[in-house]
């Protein structure tokens, strides 16, 4: 997610030679985004956590774990991902609406 917010201006140093990412031990921190670039790479994390939550419990389901699994499991790495309540809740309710 962060190599998508490397500044043009630090892919090439002056007077050419490697980009930034050429290197393995060069690499963007999160401390080197602005506040909007940190939004936004804090949001496409969100959104492959929300995805991957969504798959993963969909999945322990028709595998037989049962609602209160998946909802447990959700919850539990919802909060350690730190994905937003209101995604949360949008999991959550979405697997109780569909287990009627």
């Amino acid at each position: 997610v962060l190599s998508n917010h490397i500044k043009s201006s630090t892919l090439t140093p002056v007077g050419g030679g490697k980009r930034m990412g050429d290197d393995p031990n060069t690499s963007v921190k999160w401390h080197d985004l602005s506040p909007d670039e940190y939004a936004g790479a804090a949001a496409q994390v969100h959104s492959v956590v929300f995805a991957q939550l969504g798959s993963l419990s969909h999945s322990m389901i028709e595998l037989g774990c049962g609602i209160p699994r998946a909802c447990n499991f959700v919850r539990r790495l919802s909060i350690r991902y730190q994905l937003p309540l209101s995604l949360r809740i949008a999991l959550i309710q979405h697997l109780l609406k569909n287990a009627c």
